[in-house]
């Protein structure tokens, strides 16, 4: 008997079945990976807007939504909308684009316990609402969103 040493059909079948199972619990996984990573720079950023703004604020008086009078160079993370409203909420809003949630950086008023600095609100009964809570404690929440301040 002559074997030619090669592998069948049937053993590469069940090998790339084995590769397509392993991926298949693997790709979940790293979506989730890059999603905490684009939400940890949007914190970093957020955090060092709101420190430049603490400083305008000690200069001038007043927070700004001019990002060119602030002593940084600022460029909203990949993925998201950013916006600063100062007249009506000063706050800064960065919208993770069509995922259903996002982070929020209030510029005033972080003595009172209730208002959080920082916090990443979610549709609620959305994956968003479970993406968020992996960021810090659950804060006061409206009918439509949930809240999770950040330390």
């Amino acid at each position: 008997m002559n074997k030619n040493g090669g592998f069948t059909l049937i053993e590469l079948l069940v090998v790339v079945l084995i590769i397509g199972i392993l991926a298949g619990e693997a790709l979940p996984q790293y979506e989730k990976s890059v999603e905490k990573s684009r939400m940890v720079s949007a914190i970093t950023m957020a955090k060092a807007v709101r420190d430049a703004e603490d400083v305008h604020f000690l200069a001038t008086g007043a927070y700004t939504n001019d990002m060119d009078a602030l002593d940084i160079q600022y460029s909203c993370p990949k993925g998201f909308t950013c916006s600063i409203q100062v007249e009506s909420d000063s706050k800064m809003t960065f919208d993770r684009n069509g995922k259903g949630y996002g982070l929020i950086v209030g510029f005033t008023n972080r003595s009172i316990r209730d208002l959080a600095t920082m916090y990443c609100y979610a549709v609620k009964d959305s994956a968003g609402e479970k993406f968020c809570s992996g960021f810090g404690n659950k804060m006061a929440s409206s009918d439509s969103f949930a809240r999770y301040e950040i330390r």
